[in-house]
């Protein structure tokens, strides 16, 4: 009986092993999204993903549907415009810089 084992005893290690943590730095998604657009003036998701797998070394196995996710929330917040398959950046109006005299003034009377 000397292969017996002991169920009761403690492991003789008081500490689990380490798990050896990966030494990598993630950008923020909506901030690798815009770099992407950014790069090609507007594109797919397809694109998009492409060149954040070509620019990060390291991404985690959630990477798709974290994409998904952001690239939903940039688009709902208005950060994005998504046309004929294509995300763009939304166009902003100039301001007109035009002399100010056809601004009405607002007066109150007493």
């Amino acid at each position: 009986m000397e292969n017996v084992l002991d169920l009761q005893q403690t492991p003789k290690e008081e500490h689990p092993p380490q798990i050896q943590e990966l030494p990598f730095y993630l950008l923020p998604y909506p901030q690798m999204i815009m770099e992407a657009i950014e790069a090609s003036k507007g594109c797919s998701k397809t694109a998009i993903l492409k060149h954040i797998e070509t620019t990060q070394t390291h991404l985690p196995p959630s990477h798709l549907t974290l994409l998904d996710y952001h690239l939903n929330q940039m688009k709902h917040s208005g950060q994005l415009v998504f046309v004929k398959n294509n995300y763009t950046k939304p166009v902003q109006k100039p301001k007109p810089q035009g002399d100010s005299s056809h601004v009405a003034a607002v007066t109150t009377s007493q």
